[in-house]
């Protein structure tokens, strides 16, 4: 959990604490994995109350780690209003729009590289068959966890024939802004857990690359459209594209869903 020493401190102070809306997800190693689970569970005792968002979550606190006290809820996001369809133009020949909204590298993303490839040729596969256009944009951009440098670096990994079909969102923006642009796309591939939350809100069919043991497919879960997620694992040109070919063969269900 980020801030954990936060919530240290916030005992030691003897305030009560409420964990709100959490993914709380195993760590891989065994050995690490066996101290985070008492960690975890330590920290958790002393809580008031402990919220998560996501199924897994929520199945791994109760059933491996042993703390019962735990509770499923929804994510914040789904607090935001949903934008009307079409907010924003993005040029003077939209078309079918697809947003990509990739993730920073972390060190439990393995095979970075191939992911970075796999983004590339499902780009030049949307324009090629659907004449799309693409909708590169971010959702975190901070010192360390910064999604404009994986655009960056598929954007030049792009040939200039492909380029004039592709928008790049590399400038500050706020969330409101984030929930306009996945609202004004026909279908989102997101690696962000929050860009699957707001896509479901806003009923836009989205494809969720899960980096993170279950975080993107608890919540993808939620709304029984799991055949829309891919494992980081298994993550190739060919599924991916697959992926894409279901998802816009059933735009209409899944926009019902």
């Amino acid at each position: 959990i980020k801030g954990i020493y936060q919530i240290i401190l916030a005992y030691l102070l003897k305030k009560n604490v409420i964990i709100y809306a959490q993914t709380i997800l195993p760590v891989r190693k065994k050995l690490l994995g066996f101290l985070f689970k008492k960690t975890i569970y330590l920290i958790l005792s002393n809580a008031k109350i402990v919220t998560v968002r996501d199924v897994h979550s929520f199945n791994f606190l109760r059933h491996i780690v042993g703390f019962k006290r735990c509770l499923l809820t929804v994510d914040p996001c789904y607090l935001l209003r949903v934008v009307p369809k079409c907010k924003i133009r993005f040029s003077s020949e939209d078309g079918f729009k697809v947003g990509i909204i990739p993730r920073a590298y972390i060190p439990s993303m393995r095979n970075y590289e191939k992911y970075i490839k796999c983004i590339v040729e499902c780009i030049r596969y949307l324009i090629e068959r659907y004449n799309a256009r693409i909708i590169l944009f971010f959702q975190a951009k901070f010192k360390r966890d910064d999604d404009t440098e994986p655009i960056n670096r598929i954007f030049s990994c792009i040939s200039s024939a492909y380029k004039k079909n592709i928008i790049v969102f590399n400038d500050e923006y706020n969330l409101e802004k984030y929930n306009e642009i996945i609202s004004s796309c026909d279908l989102i591939i997101s690696t962000r857990a929050i860009g699957v939350v707001l896509s479901i809100m806003n009923k836009v069919p989205v494809i969720g690359i899960d980096y993170a043991q279950g975080k993107i497919e608890g919540f993808i879960k939620l709304v029984n459209i799991e055949q829309y997620c891919i494992n980081w694992d298994t993550l190739n040109p060919d599924i991916l594209k697959k992926k894409v070919d279901l998802a816009i063969k059933n735009n209409v269900y899944l926009v019902k869903k």
